[in-house]
């Protein structure tokens, strides 16, 4: 079976506002459809914006030039002269504080970081939920192929009892066929009720991954793998440029490293202007002054050394994480390879001519051309070989899915309109 790349869908999908109508989420929908759905359903997805939200915030309020609000004093005191003359002294300053060292910039520059990660992390978590909704519809159309293959296997079963009991009636047949015949009905009976529990269950599953009461479509295909043309080398260093895990960790120690200069910077001291007018003695002045705090003795000597310590702690959490990841797409690449190879080796059309196989089956037992042990046996390794190729396409489609993931690639949507 050749490999055909999937419809490629935009990962970064914006969210429907909370207050949005539950009908964005229709009960029966294709993978797109649920993907939507559960963008808009996400709690996680919700969480990582809202942090997303709030560093943006903090931005905005660190991005203000002056580090404090001026402040205004008034005074007012009574006063009697020697000549016993009442007089009212009285005045009004204001004061603002203004940084001399750059720290404002550091700052900014620490929370751009941040931001940077936190954007990553949306990233990632839209990626986790479209993944996690397409292998939950890929298990739906196994679990469904299953069902299928189930109820057709027990329909052959129950043609088998017919034929052999009519045939024992006419004595052209022993009773023993006709026993077997009924236990292989039974089973096949017990088969489909498996198969319909399965079913079942995959489909609740996908209905907790979109997070709403959704089904996927009845006339949904089978999910098509994406084929990729990048080499292993490129998809670890994409993965160790793009993946969340990989660009909080240098955000922590980016972040790590701006404390570390805004502790230095804030050695220097701030100036606080100020000017006023006050009343007093029957004049009136007019003036100013400057406060410089001398640092002589509170450097942030405690503090730098403690942030350097944090500094090193993120360099080493990153090491750690980029070779986690690599790890990770090497596992991928090589399970994807796997799959892969082993759905190509799937002779063209070869499920068609497997479900021809089981009716021709049932057809030489009805004329007598072969017994019903082999008819039995061979039907059962004929349904076994449906249920495995249908297996080895959602097998390469769930490792294509991985793969995305890993790699962080952009996660690829889509059904083809037939069956493998």
């Amino acid at each position: 079976m050749s490999i055909r790349a999937w419809t490629a869908v935009a990962v970064l999908t914006v969210v429907a506002p909370a207050h949005a109508d539950e009908s964005a989420c229709p009960h029966f929908g294709d993978v797109s459809a649920l993907v939507q759905c559960a963008l808009h359903h996400s709690p996680d997805l919700v969480a990582v914006r809202q942090h997303l939200e709030s560093v943006r915030a903090r931005r905005g309020s660190v991005g203000v030039l002056l580090p404090a609000n001026p402040t205004v004093e008034v005074q007012a005191a009574a006063r009697r002269t020697q000549a016993g003359d009442d007089d009212l002294d009285r005045g009004i300053q204001i004061a603002q504080t203004f940084e001399v060292g750059g720290q404002r910039g550091l700052r900014l520059a620490a929370l751009d970081a941040e931001e940077a990660s936190a954007a990553a992390q949306v990233a990632a978590v839209q990626r986790r939920l479209v993944a996690e909704v397409a292998l939950a519809a890929a298990q739906v159309w196994s679990a469904r192929q299953n069902h299928a293959f189930s109820v057709e296997q027990r329909s052959a079963a129950e043609a088998l009892v017919a034929v052999a009991r009519a045939r024992e009636q006419q004595g052209l047949g022993s009773g023993l066929d006709a026993d077997l015949s009924i236990a292989a009905a039974l089973a096949a009976r017990r088969d489909e009720r498996a198969a319909t529990q399965a079913l079942r269950e995959a489909e609740n599953q996908l209905a907790l991954a979109v997070g709403s009461d959704v089904r996927l479509s009845e006339d949904a295909g089978a999910p098509e793998v994406v084929d990729v043309a990048e080499t292993e080398h490129a998809l670890e260093t994409r993965a160790v440029n793009e993946r969340a895990e990989v660009a909080k960790a240098r955000g922590d120690a980016a972040v790590a490293r701006k404390q570390v200069a805004v502790l230095e910077r804030e050695r220097v001291p701030d100036i606080t202007a100020a000017a006023g007018i006050r009343h007093e003695e029957l004049s009136n002045i007019i003036g100013g002054s400057l406060t410089i705090p001398l640092p002589l003795f509170r450097r942030n000597q405690g503090e730098i050394a403690e942030q350097q310590v944090h500094v090193a702690q993120a360099d080493s959490a990153v090491r750690l994480q980029e070779l986690q990841v690599r790890l990770q797409v090497r596992a991928a690449y090589a399970s994807w390879l796997q799959a892969k190879s082993a759905l190509v080796d799937v002779p063209p059309r070869l499920a068609e001519r497997l479900a021809a196989d089981s009716s021709a089956l049932t057809n030489a037992y009805q004329t007598g051309s072969l017994p019903l042990t082999t008819v039995l046996a061979s039907l059962r390794e004929t349904y076994a070989a449906r249920r495995t190729v249908a297996a080895l396409h959602v097998d390469a489609a769930a490792a294509a899915l991985g793969l995305a993931e890993a790699a962080a690639l952009p996660i690829p949507l889509g059904s083809k309109g037939s069956q493998p």
